[in-house]
């Protein structure tokens, strides 16, 4: 309600659609639930790559996808019990496909691409083709589509509209979670973003320089003019990032107070 009481959003949204655009971590998700409730939005995504600083601090690493119960690998520096899915019932978490990024024309020259994210998808796709192969030899069927149960979140403290036991989870859910199992009409679904493992690959224990976070906020840009066909997008990310965002767009490296609306009009021109 804190877009909608002020006036902000009927204000800078005119008679355009708008999608919101939320980084994983928790406590941008903790964020979002509170500013982006009762909002019209035409598409609402969670992405990997406007994710705070990354490395080093455990503190913006983020946990998984899935529950730690229900993981084959690693859980990776946040072995929380609770994945994204189990914290967060109200967000979709779908697993974007690395070809949508690494065979797509649009990203040939992205820095962020080439230097960050192509090894990290690359090693990821074959990791799932060798367990691929491991499983058709030993005859092991695949995750398998739960059963459909309801999940009532109660909050404490600061959490969010967890404690909305209106919002029952009753939907069937994969333990993996791919880009087209959802319906392209769903608020959700749209093709690009999303998060690129189920457990976090993008942290590492060398900490992320600004002129890498620049390249990774370039390419944020990037995969918005090219997935994104709304003119309006809110995003709720981290003051590191945003500072970044801003830099990369040419504007001053103003680093913004947690919960504090930055209003930036991008005007992209192709040569």
């Amino acid at each position: 309600m804190m877009l909608q009481g002020g006036g902000w959003f009927s204000t800078f949204r005119g008679n355009h659609s708008v999608r919101a655009i939320v980084s994983p971590l928790s406590r941008c998700l903790r964020t979002a639930s509170h500013v982006l409730d009762g909002l019209d939005l035409a598409h609402l995504n969670v992405e990997e790559t406007i994710r705070e600083t990354l490395g080093e601090d455990t503190c913006d690493a983020r946990r998984a996808v899935s529950d730690y119960r229900d993981l084959k690998t690693n859980p990776g520096p946040c072995a929380f019990k609770k994945g994204l899915y189990g914290r967060f019932p109200n967000f979709d978490f779908p697993i974007t496909k690395p070809e949508d990024i690494l065979n797509d024309p649009a990203f040939a020259e992205d820095v962020f691409v080439k230097e960050k994210l192509a090894p990290v998808l690359s090693r990821k796709s074959v990791e799932s083709a060798e367990k691929a192969t491991k499983m058709e030899m030993t005859g092991e069927a695949e995750d398998g589509v739960e059963e459909e149960e309801e999940m009532e979140m109660k909050g404490t403290g600061n959490d969010t509209k967890l404690e909305e036991t209106s919002t029952k989870l009753q939907r069937k859910k994969k333990k993996h979670h791919d880009s087209d199992d959802y319906d392209s009409g769903s608020k959700s679904a749209s093709r690009g973003f999303g998060m690129i493992s189920d457990v976090d690959l993008l942290w590492t224990t060398a900490r992320e320089n600004q002129k890498q976070q620049v390249y990774r906020a370039t390419h944020f840009l990037n995969k918005l003019f090219r997935f994104a066909t709304e003119r309006v997008v809110i995003v709720v990310t981290h003051t590191g990032f945003t500072r970044s965002l801003l830099l990369a767009v040419g504007r001053e490296p103003y680093r913004p107070q947690n919960t504090e609306l930055v209003p930036v009009i991008v005007q992209r021109h192709l040569i």
